[in-house]
């Protein structure tokens, strides 16, 4: 949002040859290279809700595949540019080779070009692009800076300049000028908007767009128009995919635990769908636990998550949480500990069997307590530890959601009916069947269906249909996450094109 401090420039500490731009606004985004690769980082899903994320790395094709082209063609006063293979130019058209990848750093002379020079950049983002970034003007506009600042860093690095983004519009309800296939047609119909619809100055506009326009490059301008008021405008479609959509029902994300939902194709977007877990309440592991924040909930499963081992025995919840001792207790009260009442003992401090040493998680407050009792004829061993993370989160408990009783589960340290925690249901689901047996609910409160069925609750059935042969037809080529980001750093560059085509590439 406006006002936030999360755009960063920098190194790889001990990598002279190194750079990065990155932002950390709702999830973490930008570019690094170490000087030999370069990789990009995208956020990963529900990163939108404001936490920052890590995401996925991405190397980059090497230089000079994704090298960029400025052309100039006899009869235009426009420039293009574009990632191409190889050096392919169009036919009578001039072109020189950017060298945007890889970057290196630029020693001049002390001579007027190591003066920093400064570029004002208004920038406006088309309606495509804001429905591609789930309608969510916040989400456009910290996209584009992420775009600006990676812009920034490569001139700041190559020619001493720095981008000065002064003003940002974003077309949320619909686009504001007529945006045919043809990018210089569009280039046009926009910097006549420019000159007509926008009041703030700067030295030039740029038109960041989703759409995939007729064209192999990735932008238009005009050579040199940044001198002129009325041509210093450009286009940047930030949504090239070189790839085709997959067909409906095809996996792209494997489930990652029992309580996890596979994400599937939809056959009409590039977007995996977000990442999604079951509904709480979902039974798992043979109904001993139940999901909850998508993972399954089990004594054994902290106990081997924190310990590698397994949980003790019910008799030893039984025995020492009753105590209200260090080990045995249901949380502290001031300086000693709370009984657990009886009902609630599977749900206090956590004991499990032969542990001994370190946590794999946290860190150990004090010692392991140890008990043995005699019960049955035979040796019971009942053992837990107070561990911290940094964060002071207490890690020496049952989890919420951990199963204490036939439909029962803790919270808080109380054992509580099921119809406590109100889960929610799925449309399509009575007496024990969910999304009309279909299909699984997910943790929205949606039915997230199998290949072959569809509707809100599953009961609609949709068969994929044959896969048409190769060559038959020619699938949409759309954008990907990745390379969403790809286009947009073809599109930063852009405005070398405007700013050197005409001057040698250098200053007047």
């Amino acid at each position: 949002g406006a006002g936030e401090h999360c755009y960063y420039q920098g190194r790889i500490r001990g990598q002279p040859r190194s750079f990065a731009a990155l932002s950390s606004c709702q999830g973490l985004r930008g570019v690094f290279s170490d000087g030999r690769a370069t990789y990009l980082i995208e956020p990963q899903a529900g990163a939108e809700h404001g936490q920052v994320s890590g995401g996925t790395a991405t190397g980059l094709p090497e230089h000079p595949k994704a090298a960029l082209w400025v052309c100039l063609c006899p009869g235009d006063s426009h420039g293009d540019t574009g990632t191409q293979e190889g050096s392919g130019a169009p036919a009578g058209c001039r072109c020189r080779l950017s060298r945007g990848f890889p970057l290196q750093v630029r020693r001049a002379q002390h001579t007027v070009h190591s003066e920093t020079k400064y570029i004002e950049l208004a920038v406006v983002n088309d309606h495509q692009l804001f429905l591609q970034l789930r309608k969510s003007v916040v989400l456009t506009s910290n996209f584009a800076k992420s775009v600006v600042n990676l812009a920034d860093m490569i001139y700041k690095e190559q020619l001493n300049t720095r981008i000065v983004l002064v003003a940002m519009e974003t077309w949320a309800a619909e686009d504001r000028i007529r945006m045919g296939q043809d990018s210089l047609e569009t280039l046009n119909e926009f910097v006549k908007y420019r000159r007509e619809g926008l009041a703030e100055h700067s030295d030039t506009v740029h038109l960041f767009s989703g759409r995939t326009f007729q064209s192999s490059r990735s932008g238009t301008a005009f050579v040199g128009g940044i001198c002129s008021p009325a041509r210093a405008g450009g286009v940047n479609e930030l949504g090239l995919c070189p790839g085709q959509y997959e067909p409906r029902g095809v996996s792209c994300r494997e489930a990652v635990n029992e309580c996890d939902i596979p994400e599937t194709c939809t056959g009409d977007s590039s977007q995996c769908p977000p990442n999604l877990h079951k509904l709480d309440g979902y039974f798992c592991e043979n109904e001993q636990g139940r999901c909850y924040g998508g993972r399954c909930k089990t004594r054994d499963r902290q106990c081997n998550a924190l310990w590698g081992r397994s949980s003790a025995e019910r008799f030893c919840y039984e025995k020492l949480n009753v105590e209200g001792t260090e080990r045995g207790n249901c949380g502290r009260e001031g300086l000693g500990w709370l009984q657990c009442n009886k009902q609630d003992v599977l749900c206090g401090f956590l004991l499990c069997a032969n542990i001994s040493g370190s946590p794999r998680l946290g860190e150990l407050s004090g010692e392991i307590a140890t008990t043995t009792f005699y019960h049955q004829n035979r040796y019971v061993d009942c053992r837990g530890g107070h561990v911290q993370l940094v964060d002071g989160s207490d890690l020496s408990y049952v989890e919420d959601g951990t199963p204490c009783g036939p439909g029962m589960l803790c919270l808080d340290r109380k054992c509580l009916p099921a119809s406590a925690f109100n889960f929610s249901s799925c449309p399509g689901s009575w007496d024990g069947k969910i999304c009309f047996d279909h299909g699984v609910c997910s943790n929205e409160g949606k039915c997230i269906c199998r290949a072959e069925w569809t509707g809100k609750d599953c009961s609609v059935y949709d068969p994929i249909p044959e896969p048409k042969p190769t060559g038959e037809t020619e699938r949409y080529k759309g954008p990907s996450g990745t390379n969403i980001i790809i286009g947009s750093i073809a599109g930063a560059v852009l405005v070398a094109a405007i700013v050197l085509g005409g001057t040698g590439w250098g200053f007047k």
